[in-house]
């Protein structure tokens, strides 16, 4: 298969197809990966989305945290 000339998607009857064809412990490598590829970018994205929340949290209980989190804020909402 010349990956070039093909896009990288698969339809589902091609992936069906395909993964038949695989021996037994490419078929669990792959699940295995998939699964872990799934939960690491769960757990990226949970991250990307708690830590600015976080880090407002802790300026926000510095000296003059709560002034620097609504200029941070007012910012955002400016962009």
């Amino acid at each position: 298969m010349n990956i070039e000339n093909k896009c990288l998607a698969m339809d589902k009857n091609e992936f069906i197809g395909e993964f038949q064809s695989m021996e037994m412990s490419e078929k669990i490598s792959f699940c295995v990966f998939g699964a872990l590829d799934t939960i690491l970018q769960g757990v990226s994205n949970t991250m990307n989305s708690v830590l600015p929340v976080a880090n407002d949290i802790i300026a926000f209980n510095s000296p003059g945290g709560a002034q620097k989190v609504q200029e941070r804020a007012k910012k955002s909402d400016n962009s």
